[in-house]
């Protein structure tokens, strides 16, 4: 191959490389807020369903 063309493909790889990488790092940062979001809900449900079974006092 000529060196035009193994720059050339070097330069799109390394844009591959950095989109692949930009977007796993987004995709990281969302999955660990829905994650946050989704410990937050079960704590509600948990608490909600501590207080709605606890033992009746007369």
């Amino acid at each position: 191959m000529d060196r035009e063309l193994i720059a050339y493909l070097d330069g799109r790889f390394a844009s591959l490389v950095k989109l692949v990488d930009d977007h796993s790092q987004s995709l990281q940062a969302e999955m660990q807020a829905l994650r946050v979001d989704m410990n937050r809900g079960f704590e509600r449900v948990e608490a909600a369903t501590r207080r709605n079974t606890q033992p009746m006092r007369h």
